[in-house]
């Protein structure tokens, strides 16, 4: 019988991708629901992307519940934790314990490796350096984006991880765009559906490295079952200004690109304009500042290439006009 991984978040955007993957490459998958209703909501969206029978199998599981991690990782050979739980209390802190619950599960069931997803935004250079490997770590002080957030919680888990005698190993991803496996889920991009709707009005200075959620899919489930992964590895994509981001939409687009912003915001107006207005929820995006994040290890060790990344977004944008959204 194939191996099992279980995934613990099986209504997440990159995870559903991963889930994908791993069936793809013969790996048998127990999928993390968070609640009844949404089982049908994984099965129906996994099987539309692959066969799914005897392959895909689901639990029912509270993500911030004590109880329920050790009988979800029973009989399971990896473990992959793709999952970043929303809550009112601390980010940090709720993940940490999240993570946690996870590895000791992992150990309890005797798993043989756990893959962990952090971000691109947790290897950020403090000393104001232009490049980056898996050797940097963001300052936790650093309020730019969520990258110290995500710090903080892969360093609790690689802590947890050497105490429990858990093989983990941390992915670091840029910025996700690409097709959703299933229907709906265009609020997880809303980058791309900003721009190409004209939401986003004059676009700020801020860059982020693009990757294909699917190449992100392909490393973590490299990461599984490639018995020489350890550590950490950058799946940063390429790097792009935001209005770099808006003329690949109107270079591919056209005509119906015309919303799409056309102007920097720069100067005294950026402090007084702001992001996305008026969508005054949204968190900032990206950096100010251009970091080439080294992904140099994970196309040697785990076989990444990814695709172009100018066709992901137009890919993404089309999502966007097809729906109206």
């Amino acid at each position: 019988m194939s191996a099992l991984v279980l995934v613990t978040d099986g209504v997440g955007y990159l995870a559903q991708w991963c889930i994908v993957e791993a069936i793809r490459r013969g790996l048998r998958v127990r999928a993390v629901a968070p609640s009844v209703a949404a089982v049908p909501e994984i099965l129906g969206a996994v099987s539309a992307r692959v066969g799914v029978a005897g392959k895909l199998e689901t639990v029912v599981l509270d993500p911030l519940a004590d109880a329920g991690w050790a009988d979800a990782a029973r009989g399971a050979t990896y473990v992959l934790h793709t999952g970043h739980v929303a809550a009112r209390e601390s980010e940090s802190g709720v993940n940490q314990r999240v993570a946690l619950r996870v590895l000791e599960a992992a150990r309890a069931a005797g798993v043989q490796r756990v893959v962990l997803t952090s971000t691109i935004g947790a290897a950020r250079p403090a000393d104001g350096s232009t490049s980056s490997d898996e050797s940097v770590w963001t300052d936790p002080t650093d309020t730019d984006g969520d990258g110290a957030i995500a710090a903080a919680v892969e360093r609790a888990a690689v802590e947890a991880a050497e105490r429990l005698g858990v093989d983990l190993v941390t992915l670091l991803p840029g910025h996700m765009v690409g097709s959703p496996v299933g229907e709906g889920g265009l609020d997880r991009l809303w980058v791309v559906g900003d721009l190409i709707h004209g939401r986003a009005g004059d676009v700020p200075r801020r860059g982020v490295e693009v990757v294909d959620v699917r190449d992100v899919a392909h490393a973590h489930v490299s990461a599984l079952v490639n018995p020489r992964a350890s550590g950490r590895y950058l799946l940063p994509g390429e790097f792009y200004w935001m209005i770099e981001i808006a003329r690949v939409l109107r270079d591919r687009l056209g005509e119906r690109a015309r919303n799409v912003p056309t102007t920097e915001l720069s100067g005294w107006r950026a402090t007084v304009v702001g992001w996305l207005a008026p969508k005054q929820d949204r968190p900032p995006i990206g950096s100010e500042t251009e970091v080439v994040h080294d992904s140099s290890r994970a196309r040697r060790e785990l076989d990444w290439r990814p695709r172009n990344t100018d066709d992901s977004i137009t890919e993404t944008a089309e999502l966007f006009l097809a729906e109206g959204q």
